[in-house]
C-alpha cells in the first residue's frame, strides 16, 4: 500500500509540477511522516521521494530532522514505540545518505519519551540531540535518582559517539519551574551550536503544549550553564555569528490588541546584540499582533508576519520587511495559507496551500526574490488518499 501510495504521489507530482524558468536552482526537502519520506523537489519542479527506513511501529518527526549544507544526508532520531523486546518506547540516533536510502550511522539511545536532533556545528562533524528518558507525569513512572530523566547530546555525525552530554543529575544542568514546581524532565532544543557553544531552549517536558521562557548557552568545553533570558521567549529567531536576536514582546506601552485563540501573544518585536545588550523596539501596535519573525535574506532584513483582529468579521494578515532601525521597508504579498518560509538561493522558498472541497489542501511551493513571487511545483492530493500528516518544508539549498 505504501509503494502504491509513493508510485501515485510521484506520478502525480510529474503531472501537476509548473514552469520554473526564473527560479534560480534551489533544491527543497519536505517530509511527510505518515509515509516517512523526504521529498526532494527542483526548481524545475521535479520531485523525488526517498525513504527514511520507517518502518510500520517507527515514526520520525519534522522537528527531528537535520539536513547537511550539502543536501546528501539526514540525521534524526528514529522512535520505536513498539519495540518487540522492551516495555518501554526506544530510540535510534540515525545519520543517513539520502539518495543512496542507507544508514551511515545508527546508534541505539535507549528508553525514550521524546528524542529530537538538533543543530550542527560549523564543520557538521557534530550534532545535538534534546532526550527526554522516561516522563513522570503517570503515577506509574516515578522519578528514578540513579537515572537522569533528560539529557543534551552532542553526537560525532562521522562515528556516533556521544562527545559531550548535559543531563539532569548532573549539578550544572539548569533548573526550571513549571506551575511553582520544579520540572523534572526538560526537552532541550537546540537554537545554535557554534564555536563550541550550545544554545537552546529548555521546556518542561509535559503531554500538552507549554509555553518556553528558559534558555542558556552550554559552553561545551568547559560546561559553564550561562541563562539566556531574551532567547527564552516563545517567538524568536536568531544569528549566532553576529548574536543578533528578534523577540516577540508585549508592548510596554500600547494595549494588546484583540488575540484568537491560546498561547502567548505578542504586540512588539524587540532586537537585541550580544547576551549583556539592552533590547530595542523595532515594533509595536495597539491594532495588530505578531504571528512569525525572522531573519531573511542571509539576515540582511526581518520579516514579520502581522494580523489585525480589530474586526473579527474581516481580520487581515500582512507581511512586513523591517531594518535594524524598525523601518518598514516594504511589504511581502504572501499568498494564502502560508504554511513556512524559509531563506533559500538568495530568496524565499514558501510552502502554502490552497484549499480544495472535500479533500486536502493542495500543497504549493513558490520562490520570492524580493519582488515577484514565482511558483515552481505544486501537488494535488488523490482522491484516493485516506490520510496524511501534510508536507513540512525542512531545508532549502543556497543556490
Amino acid at each position: 500500500m505504501r509503494a502504491f501510495a509513493i508510485s501515485l504521489l510521484i506520478l502525480l507530482l510529474s503531472i501537476t509540477s509548473t514552469s520554473a524558468q526564473d527560479t534560480p536552482s534551489t533544491i527543497v526537502y519536505l517530509h511527510e511522516p505518515v509515509l516517512g519520506e523526504l521529498f526532494r523537489v527542483d526548481a524545475d519542479g521535479n520531485m523525488t521521494a526517498y525513504s527514511l527506513g520507517v518502518e510500520d511501529t517507527q515514526f520520525t518527526q519534522v522537528s527531528n530532522i537535520a539536513i547537511n549544507d550539502a543536501g546528501t544526508q539526514a540525521a534524526y532520531c528514529m522512535t520505536n514505540y513498539r519495540p518487540a523486546d522492551s516495555e518501554r518506547a526506544q530510540a535510534t540516533f540515525i545519520v543517513r545518505d539520502i539518495m543512496a536510502e542507507t544508514n551511515l550511522v545508527s546508534v541505539d539511545l535507549g528508553d525514550t519519551a521524546s528524542c529530537e536532533t538538533g543543530e550542527y556545528n560549523e564543520d557538521q562533524s557534530q550534532i545535538t540531540i534534546a532526550h527526554v528518558i522516561y516522563e513522570t507525569f503517570f503515577p506509574e513512572q516515578e522519578l528514578d535518582p540513579e537515572r537522569p530523566s533528560w539529557r543534551l547530546l552532542v553526537m560525532d555525525t562521522s562515528t556516533g559517539e556521544i562527545v559531550h552530554a548535559l543531563n539532569g543529575n548532573q549539578d550544572n544542568a539548569p533548573s526550571i519551574t513549571f506551575m511553582d514546581r520544579e520540572a523534572e524532565q526538560i526537552l532541550a532544543r537546540t537554537v545554535a551550536f557554534t564555536e563550541g557553544r550550545v544554545y537552546f531552549k529548555a521546556y518542561p517536558y509535559l503531554p500538552t503544549h507549554v509555553s518556553v521562557d528558559n534558555a542558556y548557552i552550554w559552553d561545551i568545553t568547559s560546561g559553564e550553564i550561562q541563562p539566556y533570558p531574551a532567547l527564552g521567549t516563545g517567538m524568536t529567531d536568531f544569528l549566532p555569528e553576529t548574536e543578533e536576536l528578534i523577540f516577540g514582546a508585549q508592548s510596554d506601552t500600547l494595549p494588546m490588541p484583540q488575540v484568537m485563540g491560546i498561547g502567548p501573544a505578542y504586540n512588539a518585536i524587540r532586537y537585541q546584540q550580544g547576551i549583556d545588550s539592552t533590547p530595542v523596539t523595532l515594533f509595536e501596535s495597539a491594532e495588530e499582533t505578531v504571528n512569525s519573525i525572522d531573519f531573511v535574506f542571509d539576515g540582511e532584513r526581518i520579516l514579520a508576519g502581522l494580523t489585525n483582529t480589530s474586526d473579527m468579521e474581516n481580520i487581515q494578515s500582512r507581511w512586513v520587511m523591517l531594518d535594524r532601525e524598525g523601518v518598514i521597508t516594504g511589504e511581502f504579498d504572501a499568498p494564502e495559507m502560508v504554511r513556512t518560509v524559509i531563506d533559500g538561493a538568495g530568496g524565499l522558498i514558501v510552502l502554502h496551500e490552497e484549499q480544495v472541497p472535500m479533500r486536502f489542501p493542495t500543497s504549493i511551493l513558490s520562490y520570492y526574490d524580493g519582488e515577484t513571487l514565482t511558483e515552481f511545483w505544486r501537488y494535488e492530493f488523490p482522491e484516493e488518499q485516506e490520510s496524511w500528516a501534510g508536507l513540512s518544508l525542512v531545508w532549502a539549498s543556497n543556490e
